[in-house]
């Protein structure tokens, strides 16, 4: 199973997000979140990926668009996973993000 938890760290300015990743072993994560940057690039000093065994957490600080990037990277990721046949729970929410 794969767990995606959204985290509101600051909603303040500067704003800061989290999404936290808890993935099998057979998931090559820095390269899905290096294919997903490419695909829809923001600021690289703001990005922070931090992975330690099976999990991962990105970090981006008060950015244009973080949240809408946070969001296609969520989509995408749940949507081509799901297709590989692993099961998928998202928690949590962004405040800014989810009350627009």
């Amino acid at each position: 199973m794969i767990l995606l938890e959204r985290r509101q760290i600051n909603k303040d300015k500067p704003a800061i997000a989290q999404l936290h990743i808890e993935f099998p072993h057979d998931i090559p994560i820095e390269q899905y979140f290096e294919e997903k940057y490419y695909q829809f690039p923001l600021d690289a000093d703001v990005h922070e990926l931090i992975v330690d065994n099976n999990k991962a957490v990105i970090e981006i600080q008060s950015k244009k668009l973080m949240y809408s990037w946070f969001e296609f990277f969520c989509n995408h990721f749940i949507q081509d996973f799901q297709k590989q046949g692993y099961a998928i729970e998202t928690r949590g929410a962004w405040d800014k993000f989810e009350n627009r």
